[in-house]
């Protein structure tokens, strides 16, 4: 399931989603490269969180060494970080 980032998102226990599915949260607006990371997204995957406790929550989008930690500290337990790490000095 994903979520785009200016959709609602039901919030309930009986709404998590099956074993097995997870939520992919877009932390930009998706077709475009290099975006800013929208951190308005967070407080919907700490609700989310909060509400199906062993769901896999990703986000993807201008995911970095600092917004990786705000994801996980939200919830998220499944990081998207192509750009970051493809352009890190480290990685060759």
């Amino acid at each position: 399931v994903q979520v785009y980032p200016p959709l609602p998102l039901p919030l309930s226990k009986s709404w998590c989603p099956c074993p097995g599915v997870q939520v992919l949260f877009m932390t930009v607006t998706p077709g475009f490269g290099g975006q800013a990371f929208q951190a308005d997204v967070l407080p919907r995957v700490s609700a989310l969180r909060a509400a199906c406790p062993s769901l896999n929550i990703q986000v993807d989008g201008g995911v970095d060494a600092r917004t990786a930690v705000l994801a996980v500290r939200a919830g998220a337990n499944v990081l998207v970080a192509g750009g970051f790490l493809f352009k890190h000095a480290q990685v060759r």
